[in-house]
């Protein structure tokens, strides 16, 4: 840091008193499920490291805008596209399996092979 034309020189590391089972750790995850496969491809690249609560609520909600309006025009859909795990962007991918499924240039044959 520099203060005043004088160099400071700092010292960071991870914070070590948080307790194993601390809630604030993943207090905005969202509910996974065992049986839906999801992947940080793509987003991993978009959004690199753990994201802030403001990305969260602006570039994901963003993202779901998109999926939605691309996936679902004539009809309102209750689908989750991403996923947060400890501040970690995920998709699920079994949500755009689903999806893909109701448009009309998409068959199960096609996106099975």
């Amino acid at each position: 840091a520099i203060e005043n034309n004088n160099i400071h020189i700092l010292q960071s590391r991870a914070i070590t008193t948080l307790t194993n089972n601390c809630d604030l750790l993943n207090e905005l995850d969202s509910e996974f499920d065992n049986n839906r496969f999801y992947t940080k491809y793509n987003i991993g690249e978009m959004m690199p490291g753990a994201i802030t609560p403001l990305s969260m609520t602006t570039f994901i909600k963003s993202l779901e805008f998109g999926f939605h309006n691309f996936f679902f025009t004539n009809q309102p859909e209750n689908k989750q596209f991403t996923k947060i795990c400890f501040g970690q962007p995920f998709f699920d991918l079994t949500t755009f399996y689903e999806a893909s499924l109701q448009l009309f240039f998409f068959s199960k044959n096609s996106l099975d092979e």
